[in-house]
């Protein structure tokens, strides 16, 4: 751990190895927790092209990837980093996977590395309620800034780590506009049947879930259990040996799961 992280005490260790209990969604944490970004490559070579700075009133600046199509009406998936993690890596991840036909949009969360370069920070989301706030407010500022071109409606949304454990938390219980969600090594913990049915009930409709970990790939299946009972289509990507990344196996199950999530939504086509 880099000097300037050690002002974080732990907050929660921000992945499918640490304990489950409702703590974490009842406090708001003060303190960084300690690093959790995982296993990232670096952006593709193509990503300075598409990539761009969106100021977002009370935050700091997301990361947008813009479509290659001009039209109206492109959609959108908002992509939350791990603890110590960049938009930047998250926003390039998502826009090489899903190719050019919507808007990616990662909030930045709160820099841990005051003390370091700006190129140089890692950022997380200090608790549920302000990534709540700051996924909707970053959303606001897409309108926007992209008016006419972009469509919020029946968003998705895809988490790392600690972006999937919160984002699980807070958009289960006000899921609007999310109808479908990818949590990769983290929130698999974080269902009922109570927020499986709130899920529904604000329009939740598919849930893909990946991990790691047998121990994340136990918690998805029994996740995905609930959802299903409450009518939320439900996938579990299990790359169990892969470990806490969001490459290799994780990566190629949820490229395999995407087309699935997608289904009957005729906006995401094009822009390959």
């Amino acid at each position: 751990m880099r000097p300037s992280a050690t002002l974080a005490a732990a907050l929660l260790v921000a992945g499918c190895a640490r304990s489950s209990g409702p703590v974490r969604a009842a406090g708001t944490p003060t303190a960084a927790p300690a690093r959790d970004v995982g296993a990232i490559a670096p952006p593709p070579v193509e990503a300075p092209d598409v990539l761009v700075d969106l100021p977002v009133p009370g935050h700091a600046p997301a990361v947008v990837a813009v479509p290659r199509e001009s039209g109206a009406g492109r959609p959108v998936l908002v992509a939350t980093h791990g603890a110590g993690g960049t938009p930047e890596a998250h926003c390039a991840f998502w826009r090489e996977l899903i190719g050019g036909a919507a808007f990616v949009l990662c909030p930045r969360g709160v820099t841990m590395d005051v003390l370091l370069p700006p190129a140089e920070r890692g950022y997380f989301y200090p608790a549920h309620p302000a990534l709540a706030r700051e996924v909707r407010a970053a959303l606001g500022a897409l309108v926007a800034r992209f008016a006419g071109r972009v469509d919020v409606e029946r968003a998705l949304y895809a988490g790392f780590s600690q972006g999937a454990i919160m984002g699980a938390i807070a958009f289960s219980r006000d899921p609007a506009p999310f109808a479908g969600a990818v949590l990769i090594e983290g929130g698999a913990e974080e269902w009922s049947v109570h927020n499986a049915r709130t899920f529904r009930a604000g329009g939740g409709r598919r849930v893909v879930f990946a991990c790691g970990h047998p121990r994340c790939a136990a918690a998805a299946r029994r996740s995905a259990g609930y959802l299903r009972r409450e009518g939320v289509e439900s996938r579990v990507v299990d790359a169990s040996g892969a470990g806490h990344t969001l490459d290799g196996a994780v990566r190629e199950g949820v490229a395999r799961e995407l087309p699935w999530l997608l289904e009957g939504d005729a906006r995401w086509r094009g822009g390959e």
